[in-house]
């Protein structure tokens, strides 16, 4: 089975992570308000324009941050042990669900622990990283979650291969709809069994309040007894055909 392995993220990424937070809109997301609660001392600075001045504090701060923290292997061991009970399991219970396999090539599955205020995806690596001092259920949510991203991409290229890979970046409806299913898909009873059936929140809270009729239909979909390859196109028809009656623009 593929692992995920966890491991500290080296300081220049943490540092070109937190410049692009900082420098981040909030219009839809809270990317740069999380970047400066993490690092108050960036309060003061002008995040519309990027300078070298603001560049340069960032690199500081960020180093200085870095250096100082003392708990890297500490996170990286607890988050090891919460994660590796469920590894092998749940990518069983995902390769059957999505009835897809797992890319060769990607058997290791990097996860870097780093000093930042999101936790980002890499699509063309299949590597993803998480911040630093979480508990060890959001580190298991959050495993979960970007995983079932990977096949997920994987499964639909398979079903559209046309696709190409700006069309799985900001603004994509594609996008949009990979972000909702991971929740009927998670909570499913085949691999929330996985999980002792628990049920988490796995998508944006967003999608709660401004598509709520719409996650209770996918509810529905993924629900029913069809095949997976079903599901996936229904769902995604059905977004469509909402998205061209409300005229919402895509996150």
């Amino acid at each position: 089975m593929p692992k995920v392995v966890f491991s500290k993220m080296p300081l220049n990424d943490s540092i070109d992570l937190v410049k692009d937070c900082f420098y981040a809109s909030d219009e839809l997301t809270s990317v740069h308000s999380g970047t400066i609660q993490l690092f108050p001392e960036l309060k003061t600075l002008d995040s519309l324009v990027r300078s070298v001045e603001n560049d340069k504090i960032i690199e500081d701060v960020v180093n200085k941050r870095y250096n100082k923290y003392q708990l890297f292997d500490d996170d990286i061991e607890r988050y090891s042990n919460a994660w590796d009970k469920y590894n092998d399991t749940f990518f069983e219970a995902l390769i059957k669900y999505l009835n897809c396999s797992w890319p060769e090539e990607h058997e290791i599955i990097p996860a870097y622990v780093g000093i930042i205020p999101i936790s980002p995806r890499y699509l063309d690596s299949l590597s993803f990283a998480v911040p630093v001092g979480i508990k060890d259920e959001w580190i298991i949510e959050t495993c979960a979650h970007e995983l079932c991203h990977f096949l997920w991409f994987k499964k639909w290229k398979e079903l559209f291969p046309d696709t190409k890979d700006e069309d799985l970046c900001e603004p994509s409806l594609i996008l949009e709809y990979s972000e909702m299913v991971v929740e009927p898909i998670l909570n499913s009873k085949e691999i929330s069994k996985v999980f002792d059936n628990k049920k988490a929140k796995y998508c944006y809270d967003s999608f709660y309040i401004n598509d709520a009729p719409f996650m209770n239909d996918l509810m529905d979909i993924y629900n029913s007894n069809i095949t997976v390859e079903e599901k996936i196109i229904r769902g995604y028809e059905h977004l469509q055909d909402i998205r061209n009656k409300t005229k919402k623009v895509p996150m």
